[in-house]
């Protein structure tokens, strides 16, 4: 299984800012993957989490910092080991909890 974190930043002059945690939250929370990633003006990427351990439950953090984080959109889903998408494992932008936004630099 692969854990993929899509980032789209709608903004025209700033670099969006991330810092993705994902935890394997079956049982005791532990992480299992950190990356930090800067996306362009006007583009989008992935982060991908692969040869993760068997997890029958995990939670995705995603942080965003600076100015292009208003107009920067993040999903989740999950890849088979067939690289299919694990329809029931794909959290678009309506459907992330936010915790804390950052203050504009």
């Amino acid at each position: 299984m692969e854990v993929v974190i899509n980032i789209l930043n709608n903004d025209d002059t700033s670099e969006a800012q991330s810092l993705i945690k994902l935890f394997d939250v079956s049982g005791e929370k532990t992480i299992v993957g950190e990356a930090a990633d800067a996306t362009a003006p006007g583009a989008g990427g992935n982060i991908v989490f692969d040869d993760l351990p068997e997890l029958d439950q995990y939670e995705v953090q995603v942080t965003l910092f600076g100015k292009a984080s208003r107009n920067t959109l993040v999903t989740v889903f999950a890849r088979d080991a067939e690289q299919e998408l694990v329809a029931a494992q794909r959290v678009l932008q309506s459907e992330l909890s936010e915790i804390k936004r950052d203050c504009e630099e």
